[in-house]
């Protein structure tokens, strides 16, 4: 008889386990929405970071060659022409290629 009551002293309860799971839950309720918006703004940084370097790739491309339509920007985007010419001389990627097509100009800071 004494073993069990031994026992049943060093186990928690239903009712205990019950509220540290409901205060376990109650914290990720509180921390999951903050660390989505970290997510956000991570890829928001890494798209403006990745049009910066297709635009720097785009002047270093502008300064070796003569190429007067390709002076011509309308908008905060390159023409799918001149990120062609990028790709086609091997200034950018065809991964980066894919993810500035992917990003729209209103999200560019």
């Amino acid at each position: 008889m004494r073993k069990k009551r031994s026992l049943r002293l060093k186990s928690f309860t239903l009712i205990e386990t019950l509220v540290v799971v409901l205060i376990i839950g109650g914290l990720i309720l509180l921390f999951a929405p903050k660390l989505l918006d970290q997510k956000d703004i991570a890829t928001r940084k890494s798209d403006n970071a990745l049009v910066k370097v297709v635009h720097e790739q785009y002047q270093i491309y502008l300064l070796a060659h003569e190429d007067e339509e390709m002076r011509k920007i309308e908008g905060k985007k390159l023409t799918n022409e001149q990120i062609q010419k990028l790709l086609d001389g091997e200034y950018i990627t065809e991964n980066q290629k894919k993810r500035y097509d992917s990003i729209s100009e209103k999200d560019i800071e």
